[in-house]
């Protein structure tokens, strides 16, 4: 049987996971049309949240809270030898740097809500469902950055300001209800979900973590959306230089000019030791290479930084 629907969880720590008490989840179940098939908020357990998902028939889940630990943690637990990868995510660092406040994937504040989320991942996607038979599809989103992207006010600035926003982009069955922060979150999430499943996003990637999902654009409403353009990823990768900072593009800016001293001294005959993530990557290289023997005491022009950084494998 067909599960057209999205649901939008803003969800929160509870006791098991190590919280002190249930805290207020926010469920929002979206149809294709974009009506507001049911909306609650509460102190829920995992069961009631389950339930919810199964009986709107949801095929794409939105969660608010993160998905995943920092790479190369296998637990959140601070005397594993695994605590030395940190208690913060590459992708949230990359949140931070685009202007967003995520909080910290596992300071204590964050933890049960983390583990509380990877445990609901799992369990959904044990769910029988999908076009093909395949487990539910969850994703990971951050409303008040999809809000800013769609041009919505957040909830800090008044809720009736943000539910009208929402009415704007095309939800339906709003009217006489007073949703709460909680739920408009969840609203927004479960938006997400429906720009998701028409391929109206793009993908923030880091290597070993779930991947953060955000609008393209300012949202159209369901029937009436414009044809959506292909979907788009912005993968974060390590810097060529070898510094082990993570970037969007080849280099952190002005690192270039580290790999390009070394290539200086190979020039000259020296011994030097390349750093690995540009001997990945032969094409870039061999034309950083190219470029210094342009370089002061080599002869030629030396070119402009972007002419490098789309060259190479992704």
């Amino acid at each position: 049987m067909p599960r057209p629907n999205v649901v939008g969880i803003d969800l929160a720590s509870a006791p098991q996971y190590g919280a002190k008490r249930y805290n207020r989840v926010g469920l929002a179940a979206l149809a294709p049309d974009l009506t507001v098939l049911r909306l609650e908020a509460g102190p829920y357990d995992d069961d009631r949240i389950a339930a919810f998902v199964a009986e709107t028939k949801a095929e794409v889940v939105a969660i608010d809270a993160p998905l995943s630990l920092p790479a190369g943690r296998c637990c959140a637990d601070d005397s594993c030898p695994c605590a030395r990868f940190g208690r913060v995510r590459a992708i949230d660092r990359a949140m931070a740097r685009m202007g967003f406040r995520p909080y910290w994937t596992l300071i204590p504040s964050m933890k049960a809500l983390t583990l509380r989320g990877i445990a609901l991942k799992r369990r959904f996607e044990s769910l029988p469902a999908g076009r093909r038979g395949l487990g539910l599809t969850v994703i990971e989103v951050f409303p008040g950055a999809v809000q800013d992207m769609l041009r919505l006010p957040r909830k800090q600035a008044g809720l009736h300001r943000l539910l009208a926003g929402l009415r704007r982009l095309g939800l339906r069955g709003l009217e006489g209800l007073r949703p709460d922060g909680d739920q408009l979150d969840a609203l927004t999430a479960a938006y997400m979900a429906h720009l998701y499943r028409q391929g109206r996003y793009w993908a923030m990637i880091t290597p070993g973590e779930m991947p953060l999902i955000f609008p393209i654009s300012k949202g159209t409403s369901g029937t009436k959306a414009r044809k959506a353009p292909a979907k788009r990823e912005k993968v974060l990768r390590s810097c060529h230089c070898g510094c082990g900072a993570s970037t969007f593009s080849k280099f952190a800016p002005g690192h270039d000019a580290r790999v390009y001293s070394l290539l200086r001294k190979e020039l000259r005959g020296e011994p030097v030791k390349l750093p690995q993530e540009l001997l990945d990557n032969p094409p870039l290289l061999k034309h950083m290479r190219a470029i210094a023997t342009g370089l002061p005491g080599a002869g030629l022009s030396r070119g402009t930084g972007a002419a490098f950084r789309a060259l190479g494998p992704a």
